[in-house]
């Protein structure tokens, strides 16, 4: 009975665990059991099975009556449609979404069906209409004093102005978003505004700027997905740094952020980008093309700023300064398309008033077949038909100005393509210049440095030479006195040898004589002598025989000691 009471007790505590480590990876405070759904939905959002996963969700959160998980059902058709690019069906999926918003109270999807507006329009290339309708949409925040809605107007018209090229205005557009934000709006997360304001910086080619907001941004961020843009931009910042090292940190904070290497196939070009940043942090020049070569086409600018960087890691500046001139062309292309479109923009807004006039000068017409027959009416109605008249008068000399301000717009832009064609050319040359210097200052070091190499070589080689030669010398001078003393020896030697001859056959000489002359005596007198004398003889041939031996041994002890 125990154990069964226990095991319930730790089948409650898991659940309440569960429940809690659930509720903490749901930012959107919906029901647990909605959120994987909504998860699932969401990455899923530009498909088919997105919608599908977006029609359960809404089913089942309206029988939950959670109105907040039913925004978020809605928001999963916008991106349906915002992806298909299909206006009428975005249009009325976004109106759905504003009205359930304003209907639930969940004002913030209201804001975020204006601001997927123009984004949808900036999408389709639509800038002037996207301008109108920021503009609009600022000037309702303003009167309303609705600071929410300011704030997304002002990130509207920042991501207009970037979209645009008109990157300073973006910034300011940001900076501003960015204080109303964190003083009234602070449910938001901030993190997106300082990535956009630092990817500013990037297309303005401030890198150090770009990497310090950046950091901030990653402070300020609240979700996964921010906190890996942010990651993002770090990266990006340090490559174009040439902070290779630190390159290599930030992916694999980012690796650790996202819970695992970043992968080719998932959406968003982010994973693309850090995955060749990374490689081409590395050094390995084959894979980080290959990596690069499998960017979508509509991902050209973004390869293209990258192979920039891979090209200087690799030292091939040749395709270097193509990929600039690639990148920077394209650049000016887009600026051009952007003012094309302004134009078509201006004179469709031209041709509509027109039509309008026309449809106007119709009414006026058929008032005029009405009241033909007074008099006084006729007369008005040709008065006001000669006003309209006058009125179209002017708006064609408005449209010829217009037409004369926009050749001049051209040529202005084709005079500032050529002075940034020749200042590109004098950069590059005197670029080609300074790295000639660079070389022939290289190779003069190069020179002096040998020529040192060599003269300390040779003089080590000479000391040692010397030294070997002195040793040697050393050597020879002793060897010589050791000769010198032997030979002065053996002279003397030989001296003595003959002193000790002479004396030897001196001394030698009267013992040994005596010795001969007593014994040819005792040979001759043998028979006559007698005993007495006989002894006598041998008793002095005795003592001249010891005498020649004493006079032998001195003489061989003498040679002993020498």
């Amino acid at each position: 009975m125990k154990c069964g009471l226990w095991r319930h007790l730790l089948l409650v505590v898991a659940l309440g665990f569960v429940h809690i480590a659930v509720a903490q990876n749901n930012p959107y405070k919906i029901s647990d059991k909605l959120y994987p759904i909504y998860k699932e939905a969401y990455r899923y959002r530009s498909m088919q099975r997105g919608v599908a996963l977006a029609d359960s969700l809404y089913n089942k959160a309206v029988q939950m009556d959670d109105k907040k998980a039913q925004c978020l059902a809605l928001s999963i058709y916008v991106a349906y449609h915002f992806h298909a690019g299909n206006d009428e069906p975005f249009f009325k999926a976004v109106e759905a979404m504003e009205q359930k918003a304003l209907a639930t109270g969940y004002k913030q999807y209201f804001y975020f069906g204006r601001t997927f507006r123009i984004d949808y329009l900036i999408r389709k290339g639509r800038f002037g209409e996207a301008v109108d309708y920021a503009l609009k949409y600022a000037k309702d925040a303003r009167v309303q004093h609705d600071n929410y809605s300011m704030f997304y107007a002002l990130n509207e018209m920042g991501k207009v102005h970037r979209e645009r090229t008109e990157i300073t205005l973006a910034i300011k557009a940001f900076e501003e978003a960015l204080e109303v934000g964190e003083k009234y709006v602070k449910d938001q997360d901030m993190g997106t505004i300082y990535r956009k304001i630092a990817e500013c910086y990037g297309m303005l080619f401030e890198y150090q700027r770009m990497y310090e907001v950046s950091l901030k941004g990653y402070a300020a961020s609240r979700t996964v997905q921010t906190r890996l843009r942010s990651l993002r931009n770090l990266m990006f910042a340090q490559l174009k740094m040439q902070n290779y090292d630190k390159v290599r940190h930030y992916y694999d904070l980012f690796v650790k952020v996202n819970g695992g290497p970043p992968q080719m196939v998932e959406p968003g070009v982010i994973f693309y980008e850090v995955k060749a940043m990374k490689l081409i942090a590395d050094g390995d020049i084959a894979a980080a093309a290959k990596a690069l070569d499998s960017f979508p086409p509509t991902w050209d600018g973004q390869k293209f700023r990258l192979y920039m960087d891979l090209y200087l890691r690799e030292g091939n500046y040749l395709k270097l300064y193509d990929a600039r001139q690639h990148y920077y062309d394209s650049r000016i292309y887009l600026q051009d398309s952007i003012q094309a479109n302004d134009l078509q923009y201006l004179a469709a807004a031209m041709y509509n008033s027109k039509m309008d006039f026309d449809n106007r000068k119709l009414l006026i017409d058929r008032q005029r077949m009405l009241n033909d027959r007074q008099q006084a009416d006729i007369a008005n109605a040709n008065l006001e038909l000669a006003n309209t008249q006058l009125g179209l008068s002017n708006s064609s000399l408005e449209l010829q100005r217009t037409r004369s301000d926009a050749e001049l717009m051209r040529i202005s832009l084709s005079n500032k393509k050529f002075e940034a064609s020749r200042l590109k050319s004098k950069v590059a040359a005197e670029r080609a210049y300074k790295e000639t210097l660079n070389l022939r200052a290289f190779v003069l070091i190069l020179a002096l440095s040998l020529v040192i190499v060599a003269a300390l070589l040779y003089l080590s080689f000479y000391k040692r030479a010397t030294r070997r030669l002195r040793k040697t010398h050393n050597e020879l001078a002793i060897t010589h006195t050791l000769l010198d003393d032997a030979r002065k020896r053996a002279e003397l030697a030989d001296r003595m040898k003959t002193a000790l001859l002479q004396n030897m056959t001196a001394e030698i000489n009267e013992p040994l004589n005596s010795v001969a002359g007593f014994a040819q005596l005792i040979a001759d007198a043998n028979a006559t002598t007698t005993a007495e004398e006989r002894a006598e003889y041998y008793k002095q041939l005795s003592s001249d025989t010891a005498k020649m031996l004493d006079i032998v041994g001195k003489v061989l002890e003498d040679i002993q000691h020498e």
